[in-house]
């Protein structure tokens, strides 16, 4: 068996506007199975397929056994597991200035960001749930939230900046009860106001209540299943284009 690393060359693509790219938009890059949107301010949904664009306000929803892959125009990537809800709040980027305003919204599911840099550092690049606030540049990490489980939020390239919501979103229902083992932590600060920059080959757990553990080391030889070989290879093509 041979497992895969994450080599300290990795390249990031630079902040540039793909070609498919509308500027305010995502584009679905990689569709497999079963994945619709509900577009803004419409009840019903269709099939999402490759190459179709997502506008602010827009929520994606994968199937069991489903994953998405979408390009923003910042050329960051994001690509979302089965049994996943998101919604699309803000994709913004002024090539120009390099100034992105980037948010979307994790309701549950995995989420995998391959983040790319800005020169100038100006905006924001958000990944948001109902209890905390990833924020990130020219990195590479992931997140699972559950209903019933905490946030789990491990960096592979990077450092991310992480923080507690201070206002409560109304929390979305999801019909499907995902069965995963809890993870092993350390036991959570009793701060719930807090700021933390987690770094590469760390992690952080995050409950619903707001407690949140410091950051702590996770080893990567333990940390492999097919979802994370799968976004591993699909980065390695990312690097070598």
């Amino acid at each position: 068996m041979v497992l895969l690393f994450f080599l300290p060359g990795l390249v990031f693509n630079t902040c540039i506007v793909h070609a498919r790219n509308i500027n305010g938009t995502a584009e679905a890059t990689l569709v497999i199975g079963h994945v619709s949107i509900q577009k803004k301010n419409m009840a019903d949904t269709r099939w999402l397929h490759k190459g179709d664009l997502i506008m602010p306000g827009d929520r994606v929803l994968t199937k069991k056994n489903a994953r998405i892959e979408i390009r923003l125009p910042d050329n960051s990537i994001l690509r979302f597991d089965g049994k996943t809800t998101f919604t699309l709040e803000s994709a913004f980027f002024n090539k120009r200035t390099n100034e992105r305003k980037i948010k979307t919204i994790l309701v549950v599911g995995k989420v995998w960001a391959h983040v790319t840099k800005c020169s100038n550092g100006m905006g924001y690049f958000n990944i948001s749930t109902s209890h905390a606030v990833v924020n990130a540049s020219s990195s590479v990490f992931r997140m699972d939230i559950y209903r019933d489980l905490p946030a789990e939020i491990k960096v592979y390239k990077g450092d991310v900046a992480v923080r507690n919501r201070e206002e409560m979103m109304i929390r979305q229902t999801h019909k499907s009860v995902v069965k995963e083992p809890a993870p092993q932590v350390p036991n959570p600060s009793k701060q719930k106001d807090w700021t933390h920059h987690v770094s590469s080959m760390h992690q952080m757990v995050i409950w619903k209540d707001g407690l949140a553990t410091k950051p702590f080391r996770f080893s990567a030889k333990s940390d492999s299943n097919r979802w994370i070989m799968w976004n591993r290879k699909l980065d390695e093509k990312i690097s070598n284009q």
